[in-house]
């Protein structure tokens, strides 16, 4: 076992330097600057384009602003092109193993100036699909790679509690206009671990690792990318919160 794959294995997460994606994410970075320069205002255009894509906004985006960004970097082609790129490919075989294969949910994430639909609660990602009626989610148990686009720091980042992949699924809750993104982690785990990030970086993280955003209080934005992929091969046993198996006894009764 490699040390990469043995530090997802032990901490439920491994952080990644520098990945291999230099030819597509720039692609996703033209994008978002194309979508975003107005809510900057004037600003030197000469900056190198990642620096421009930390230059904090002018005035607050509107919802309607804020969806469109959304929308538009999920559903295009660079966005497709990330999620397939090489690098990020070979990444998931080296700490998963196997050959993996793309798991439906990979999104691009904004977090721009007072937009709380973009602010996570602790949570696992297994636990946002576990109880959602769509079968084919189940026991998949993807990694994710939790990919920076603009670079982040303590202040905009994430953070995630070491070796809490051990603890089950906990009991998830209903956040509206989120979804099952909200679940109380067990008190005894270590001390939680904020991402410092450049542009390019990552971390992957397993299925059960609790994790939430580090909220900002300024005006300049986070960009990251959700990118997923899972072994097919493995099947992974785990302690779930009785209701939430209830819930998904009955979804793949009823599939």
């Amino acid at each position: 076992m490699n040390a990469r794959r043995s530090q997802y294995e032990e901490d439920g997460f491994v952080v990644l330097r520098g990945l291999d994606v230099s030819a597509e994410l720039p692609g996703v970075q033209q994008m978002i600057y194309d979508i975003t320069a107005p809510l900057i205002g004037p600003h030197d255009t000469s900056l190198p384009l990642a620096d421009r894509l930390r230059l904090p906004f002018e005035r607050i985006p509107t919802d309607a602003e804020w969806s469109h960004l959304m929308r538009s970097v999920n559903e295009s082609a660079e966005f497709k092109r990330l999620v397939e790129a090489p690098g990020v490919q070979r990444a998931f075989a080296e700490v998963l193993g196997g050959e993996p294969q793309r798991f439906p949910i990979c999104v691009f994430r904004a977090q721009v100036p007072k937009q709380r639909r973009a602010v996570y609660r602790w949570h696992q990602d297994e636990g946002t699909w576990y109880a959602v009626p769509v079968a084919s989610l189940a026991y998949k148990m993807p990694g994710t790679l939790w990919l920076s686009i603009n670079g982040a720091d303590t202040t905009n980042s994430i953070e995630l509690i070491p070796r809490s992949h051990r603890c089950g699924l906990r009991l998830h809750r209903m956040v509206e206009g989120q979804g099952h993104f909200d679940a109380d982690p067990p008190a005894d785990l270590p001390e939680p671990v904020v991402m410092q990030t450049k542009p390019g970086d990552g971390v992957l993280f397993h299925a059960l690792t609790f994790h939430r955003s580090v909220v900002s209080g300024g005006l300049a934005p986070r960009y990251s990318a959700d990118l997923r992929y899972y072994d097919p091969t493995r099947r992974t046993e785990y302690d779930v919160d009785p209701v939430l198996r209830s819930r998904r006894e009955a979804i793949l009764a009823n599939a």
